[in-house]
């Protein structure tokens, strides 16, 4: 991206872009992260398999 390093305005908006995309990637991330451990949570309570294996492990 291209400014004009006379103008404070362009930095500034700059560094608030960057802000706002690094908020919403951590937004992205935790939310992928909890459907992940619901994903998890199903396989293991639907599967017979995976309660088996994960009453081995306890």
């Amino acid at each position: 991206m291209r400014y004009s390093t006379g103008t404070n305005q362009s930095i500034f908006i700059l560094h608030t872009k960057q802000a706002e995309n690094t908020k919403a990637t951590a937004s992205v991330t935790q939310k992928t992260h909890q459907i992940t451990h619901q994903l998890v949570f199903l396989w293991i309570r639907l599967s017979p398999t995976a309660r088996v294996c994960f009453e081995m492990i306890k």
